[in-house]
């Protein structure tokens, strides 16, 4: 969820949420921006924020005070081996966790480092389960799936540079298609090839199919 970059004295913390663009020395830049850092070399890099996200800079000597960035310093990476299912399945085990809905586990207060609404629509799409669903109410079987479709759907998202309806430093979207998403909403599922849904819940928008995942 976060992009840092450690200064001589001080962090610099962009969250999800600020569009970063890299501009060459010869490039425009657009004076929608909440702060333009020019480099030596001519070249610059532009941070426009758009709906909830931040800029935050403070001094080594401090500490910052964003709860969602302690957060994803404190718990494991799905990208990573700490991310594996013992670890997964003591963490869903919480009494806390049990009686939520999948979108508020995974996709809710950074409980698992970079995977937020976005990402949760395919994941949950390719594992089954619908975004209503309560923890308590999976199998062990749909546990498991739910657990793959986590590290190999960000797996791939990372190695394909990103999700299409976003774009990199460079201005560039990235190459994972969507299978849930506004851009997909009206057309035929993938895999059975009814109509994907859209519906608003718990502040946001979730996308699903009727049939693949059924509440």
């Amino acid at each position: 969820m976060f992009v840092e970059i450690i200064l001589s004295d001080s962090f610099l913390l962009f969250s999800d949420g600020v569009n970063l663009r890299f501009h060459p020395s010869s490039g425009p830049i657009s004076a929608k921006h909440q702060l333009l850092v020019n480099f030596s070399d001519g070249t610059s890099l532009s941070a426009s924020v758009a709906m909830y996200g931040g800029v935050v800079c403070w001094e080594k000597s401090a500490t910052c005070g964003n709860n969602y960035y302690q957060t994803a310093l404190s718990k494991p990476s799905p990208r990573t081996d700490a991310f594996d299912e013992a670890y997964f399945q003591r963490w869903i085990a919480s009494e806390t966790l049990q009686k939520l809905p999948l979108k508020a586990v995974l996709a809710t207060r950074q409980r698992i480092p970079g995977l937020g609404n976005g990402c949760l629509q395919d994941i949950l799409w390719v594992s089954g389960p619908h975004p209503r669903c309560k923890l308590n109410t999976l199998a062990e079987d749909e546990i498991g799936r739910l657990f793959s479709s986590i590290k190999d759907t960000r797996k791939e998202m990372t190695e394909l540079g990103g999700r299409s309806i976003e774009k990199d430093l460079l201005g560039q979207p990235g190459s994972y298609q969507m299978r849930m998403c506004a851009d997909t909403k009206d057309k035929p599922c993938p895999r059975c090839g009814s109509e994907i849904c859209k519906e608003a819940y718990l502040g946001g928008s979730v996308y699903t199919c009727p049939v693949c995942q059924k509440l």
